[in-house]
């Protein structure tokens, strides 16, 4: 199972984010960055004795229904003790060994990348004398190998987990097996269980219900406790149509995820917890539901951590805010890093913060006060823990939460986050330097700002807007233009929605630039004709 290859959170959150630029590269058909992509990823896989190595060259791969395929642009990872460091030679790389993991972007999905086993089609028939090839694709033509795209929970995303699932199934086989007369060993591989809970996730991915069932029944009986875990999810999943071998079925997914829990899946723990507690399928029972979701606390589960607090947050039966706290910091202190733990800080504040939406200063409950500090608090904790990971939007999260602060600390957040690469506040910034909110108002400043917005964005109406009011009414910086205010007000009103508020602010400037001659000649017309649409555009029952 994928527990024979482990990661740490940090390490699986990095794998994330080298795939899934890597398949940004692909779909920009950019590979500039893909070298310091593999710098990254070799770093993170030298803990499991792999390597990976980038191929920009057209390169023929067996593709998922074992049938030659010319690609470019691929990931190839190998186990270190196979092929060492020497993984650019593609041409060596086949005539070695002739097995290892891609990572390609198939025809079959244009633009996006899939994982998969394949061998040197080049060396085809010598790949084929090996004991490993009758192991990995005698009869299954790489059927059980799991494509991606979509988002299945193990702890991150299908990335990573695709990945080491299949480094594990590599592992177990012996290196003499990748060699022309090689002798088998005791080991059996791949491990079937493993190869059906592949098969699997495949089906279940293409919406092959009913074979992805069958396959996760057979990994099931051979022990795989996350085949368990699946086989709960879809029986206890209400929206699929009944024609998929019974589904829903509440009998057999408490069945499933009961004896997944009792193999020590907390996930299964905390779902069984979630159906007694909403009443899906069964009669809501609250004390089975709290029960099996503090197994799962017991047995070290953030997210049962997180649906306990969330259940005396709402307070069915009574609210218990000590009670949610007191789950909230149990998951913190299962943290096993700083990142992590900066990571549940951010989560809880998202908690808190949903609970105090709609909150605004003079009006609103005590609790919503109550989770909006808390929200900030916890926003607080993530960036003292992990400024570089969550800094851009924790910050971002605080300044919308800014009734509790004064301008001047707003400012500060603001510019942390876009320091920290945050370019969605430029516009923000630019705003209080003009009206010079929590700082002196400063012009220069305020321009800087604004064209960076526009840049970033050339559909953020509202700096255009402030830009053109800039340039309409000058200063001591930035002069009198109403040529460039014109150019900027009318894309305003060319593109914004009428029900943004500098809409209708936009279309009565133009109006009295029209009227007055402003940088234009005079045109009556027009200035009518915006006027007009100004007061269509304005609700008049407020």
């Amino acid at each position: 199972m994928i527990e024979r290859v482990a990661l740490g959170f940090k390490e699986r959150q990095e794998l994330e984010e080298c795939l899934d630029a890597f398949d940004k590269c692909v779909s920009k058909e950019d590979f500039s960055s893909a070298k310091n992509i593999v710098k990254k990823l070799n770093k993170l896989l030298r803990g499991i004795e792999w390597v990976g190595a980038f191929c920009e060259k057209p390169f023929k791969i067996l593709n998922h229904k074992g049938v030659k395929e010319e690609i470019r642009g691929v990931l190839i990872f190998a186990p270190q003790n196979l092929l060492q460091e020497d993984l650019v030679n593609t041409s060596r790389l086949e005539s070695a060994h002739g097995f290892y993991i891609c990572f390609a972007p198939l025809r079959r999905r244009e633009y996006r990348c899939s994982f998969l086993i394949t061998c040197g089609v080049q060396n085809l028939k010598e790949a084929q004398a090996c004991p490993a090839f009758k192991k990995l694709f005698e009869n299954d033509k790489a059927k059980y190998h799991n494509k991606c795209g979509r988002e299945f929970y193990l702890d991150r995303y299908d990335y990573p987990l695709s990945l080491l699932r299949l480094v594990a199934l590599f592992n177990d086989l012996p290196v003499q097996d990748f060699k022309v007369g090689g002798v088998n060993s005791r080991q059996v591989f791949p491990k079937k269980a493993d190869m059906l809970f592949l098969r699997g996730t495949q089906a279940r991915e293409k919406g092959y219900i009913n074979e992805a069932i069958e396959c996760y029944e057979k990994s099931a009986k051979l022990g795989d406790v996350e085949s368990l875990y699946e086989l709960g999810k879809i029986y206890g999943d209400k929206t699929l149509r009944r024609s998929f071998k019974g589904c829903p079925n509440f009998t057999k997914a408490l069945e499933y995820l009961k004896k997944a829990g009792d193999m020590g899946d907390t996930r299964s723990y905390t779902l069984t917890g979630d159906f007694y507690l909403n009443g899906r399928g069964v009669p809501v029972d609250i004390e089975k539901g709290l029960e099996y979701l503090n197994r799962a606390v017991d047995m070290g589960s953030i997210s049962a951590c997180f649906d306990l607090a969330d259940f005396y947050l709402e307070g069915i039966c009574m609210p218990d805010p000590k009670r949610a706290e007191e789950y909230y910091n149990k998951a913190l202190k299962m943290g096993q890093t700083k990142l992590e733990k900066a990571h549940i800080c951010y989560m809880v504040s998202r908690q808190y913060m949903k609970r105090s939406e709609g909150y605004s200063e003079g009006f609103g409950s005590i609790g919503s006060r109550r989770n909006h500090k808390k929200a900030v608090a916890h926003y607080k904790k993530a960036i003292s823990l992990a400024e570089e990971v969550f800094g851009t939007e924790a910050y971002a999260r605080l300044v919308s939460l800014d009734w509790t602060h004064n301008n001047t600390q707003i400012l500060e957040w603001c510019l942390k986050a876009i320091e920290l690469g945050n370019t969605r506040l430029y516009g923000y910034v630019a705003e209080m330097y003009v009206t010079g909110s929590g700082c002196v108002k400063d012009e220069q400043k305020a321009l800087e700002y604004l064209k960076k917005a526009i840049e970033m964005n050339a559909e953020d109406y509202q700096a255009h807007f402030n830009l053109a009011e800039l340039y309409f009414d000058g200063g001591d910086v930035v002069q009198q233009d109403y040529a460039k205010a014109l150019e900027h007000f009318t894309i305003v009103a060319n593109g914004a929605h009428c029900e943004e508020s500098c809409y209708d602010e936009a279309l009565r400037r133009l109006s009295k630039i029209y009227d007055k001659g402003l940088g234009v000649t005079p045109d009556p017309l027009k200035a009518f004709e915006y006027l007009k649409k100004a007061c269509d555009s304005f609700d008049w029952e407020d």
